[in-house]
């Protein structure tokens, strides 16, 4: 993409998506402040467990779906921001540290399609 947007020219208008329109850039961090002071606002007595039964029904209206819809996704990423903040979680460096360790880890099929990592390999951290 880096290597497409500098030779834009060279490749017309084969490219049809838009450009920089989604307004300005935010941090993961600024992002999940900014759900967990609404959240904070709406919804001041939430509580974990509830916030886990939320997001298993948005998990199913995603599913229900399609997995198509950008509103299900969204519904999804706002709760599970929100539930890291509640939990004093800095989302953005746990994801970093856990895909660290997913880099490491080896990886086979299961049965069911899904990936699983390969217990007993020296990779097995949490």
């Amino acid at each position: 993409l880096f290597y497409y947007d500098n030779h834009r020219a060279r490749y017309g208008a084969q490219d049809n998506r838009r450009f920089m329109d989604g307004g300005p850039q935010v941090t993961v961090g600024e992002l999940q402040n900014e759900i967990r002071a609404w959240a904070d606002r709406v919804f001041p007595d939430r509580t974990m467990g509830e916030m886990l039964i939320k997001l298993r029904e948005e998990v199913e209206e995603l599913d229900g779906s399609g997995c198509v819809d950008p509103n299900e996704y969204a519904d999804i990423a706002i709760l599970t921001l929100d539930m890291a903040s509640v939990a004093d979680v800095n989302l953005a460096d746990a994801v970093r540290s856990k895909m660290n360790i997913n880099r490491r880890r080896l990886w086979r099929c299961k049965d069911n399609g899904t990936m699983q990592h390969v217990e007993g390999t020296g990779h097995e951290e949490h």
